[in-house]
């Protein structure tokens, strides 16, 4: 099925050579990468961790990513300017696939095209957490940190589900920043920031008992 939407949109663009055609033809390029995957990881959970299909699986991921990049690299030059989120897209591909494969002049693409996004209020939420990982794959953790802290400023206490989940990841990614550097008190007091306001919302309630343990046995 994949591979027939595929064909169909290549023959699409060779007709109609437009960027919308151009957009829908890397779509459907990464859909079915995405199947791929998903194609793998079910494989996988049936054979209970067999090591042949555990790389299978890594090597169909890192070419899902590394078609994303691809994919959207050639949009940005074909079509500089015409596409919204293309560095979004762009960007999130690069620190992808660029965290897979430990390059880090890939992650540092990956900051140049968010960089992009980030100024631009329809994507700068998405963006904004992506950048902040980015710093922490470079290593500059002190960067992440401010960074995270602003979008919890910029954000607040929206009540839509979308924002929530952004201010959400802002806490958990902050609180994982200041773990990792030493500041246990400060990286609990980020995760009781969502613990308080969701106890369910991933493994936020195992994280805050088990930091607070080890601040306890200090």
């Amino acid at each position: 099925r994949h591979d027939e939407a595929v064909e169909a949109r290549e023959k699409a663009a060779e007709i109609d050579p437009t960027c919308d055609q151009a957009v829908a033809l890397a779509e459907v390029r990464v859909e079915r990468a995405e199947a791929r995957v998903r194609e793998r990881r079910k494989a996988l959970e049936k054979a209970k961790g067999d090591p042949s299909l555990e790389k299978a699986l890594a090597d169909r991921v890192r070419e899902r990513w590394q078609l994303v990049v691809d994919e959207y690299a050639r949009l940005v030059e074909q079509y500089p300017g015409m596409l919204p989120d293309i560095h979004l897209r762009l960007g999130e591909g690069c620190y992808e696939l660029g965290r897979l494969t430990s390059d880090q002049g890939l992650v540092l693409q990956s900051i140049a095209e968010l960089q992009r996004e980030y100024t631009k209020q329809t994507h700068r939420d998405r963006a904004s957490i992506l950048l902040g990982r980015a710093f922490i794959q470079i290593g500059m953790h002190h960067l992440a940190r401010k960074h995270f802290t602003q979008i919890i400023d910029r954000i607040g206490e929206l009540d839509t589900a979308e924002r929530r989940d952004v201010l959400f990841e802002a806490f958990y990614e902050l609180a994982t920043v200041l773990e990792t550097t030493g500041d246990l008190d400060g990286a609990l007091g980020a995760y009781e920031e969502i613990f308080r306001r969701d106890v369910n919302w991933r493994d936020v309630a195992d994280r805050v008992l088990s930091l607070n343990a080890r601040i306890q046995a200090r």
